[in-house]
């Protein structure tokens, strides 16, 4: 039966990492002996799930920020020529891992075009020429649209990787989330790369890209005069202007914690 110990020299070995005031990585020694006779790969096996070995995801004692993320082995003999094995498991601080949805972000502008000023109101423009007469017409202008992108990477069971991937990319939370209500943001981008096809179902990671759009993903179609190629300054909504769903539309929460 195998037996967690550690090594004779300390309680516990410990390598760490504090940056800028924070523990960022902790590595951890343990000493599995007593292991089975057998094939390398079942000693490799059975000492990586021996007990007290910490597994991923497990939480550093007394601070749950630092999780466990991955093993190192280096199979031994001790004096009776008996297999053990010396285990280092690393420590990451939560987010770093990439495996339990935790969100990185990032934020740039782009150009888009608008009907309306920042409080709503129409954009037009009027015009009297010399003989009194006084035109007045709709504009759309240009703006730098900030933008808000979220990322996230999860390790999923799935067989069909591609069902996962079309069930979220391109579709628009209908729910609030983030901060925003439904409509905001959308997922623009799901990649995924295989983790361990020995499974069953086999494990594939996953990563997804969410932006926001502050005034929406809906889109609006405008009548256009074609004498001015304009849209006339009297448009109101569902009477010469109109929001189109042309995206679809799932709960986000159901799956991704929102962090605000």
């Amino acid at each position: 039966m195998a037996v967690v110990v550690f090594a004779d020299w300390m309680d516990e070995p410990i390598d760490a990492v504090r940056d800028q005031g924070a523990i960022t990585n902790i590595t951890r020694h343990f000493l599995v002996t007593g292991l089975d006779s057998g094939t390398p790969i079942n000693r490799v096996a059975q000492a990586l799930n021996a007990t007290g070995v910490p597994q991923y995801g497990d939480a550093y004692p007394g601070n749950a920020g630092v999780i466990a993320k991955s093993h190192r082995l280096r199979m031994l003999q001790d004096k009776d020529s008996t297999a053990c094995a010396v285990i280092s498991v690393d420590y990451v601080t939560v987010g770093q891992e990439d495996g339990f949805y935790v969100f990185h972000g990032d934020g740039s502008v782009s150009e888009e075009e608008t009907d309306s000023d920042a409080e709503g109101h129409p954009i037009t423009v009027s015009y009297t020429d010399s003989g009194g007469t006084t035109y007045v017409q709709g504009k759309t202008v240009p703006f730098m649209d900030p933008q808000s992108t979220l990322s996230t990477t999860g390790i999923e069971p799935t067989s069909v990787p591609l069902t996962v991937q079309n069930q979220w990319n391109g579709y628009v939370n209908s729910d609030t989330w983030n901060g925003y209500p439904a409509g905001c943001w959308m997922c623009t981008r799901c990649s995924f790369t295989p983790h361990d096809l020995n499974e069953s179902p086999p494990l594939y990671k996953f990563t997804f890209e969410f932006q926001l759009k502050r005034r929406g993903w809906t889109p609006t179609a405008y009548y256009i005069d074609p004498a001015t190629g304009e849209p006339p300054s009297d448009l109101v909504t569902n009477f010469g202007r109109k929001r189109v769903v042309v995206q679809g539309y799932r709960p986000f929460s159901d799956k991704f914690a929102s962090i605000a």
